[in-house]
């Protein structure tokens, strides 16, 4: 399938056939490499997705991460 470059404001673009675009919402956001003079274009990952997962993992338990004393157990009001 062939395309071409077209004018964008200052930018050029290239259309993108919907035979390529399944999958894709409207929103979805790429990052661009070039290899030599290929061009490819790669699902971005949202920078924080699962993250609190992955921490979850490798994180020690709240017991082993918080050392409670007399100020936290005596004065602190816990809700």
């Amino acid at each position: 399938m062939h395309t071409k470059l077209i004018k964008i404001g200052n930018s050029k673009g290239v259309r993108i056939p919907k035979e390529f675009l399944h999958g894709f919402t409207d929103d979805t956001q790429f990052q661009m490499k070039r290899d030599g003079n290929k061009l490819i274009l790669i699902p971005a990952q949202p920078t924080r997705e699962k993250w609190v997962e992955q921490m979850m993992k490798e994180a020690p338990s709240v017991e082993e991460t918080f050392v409670l004393n007399d100020f936290d157990e005596n004065e602190w009001e816990w809700k």
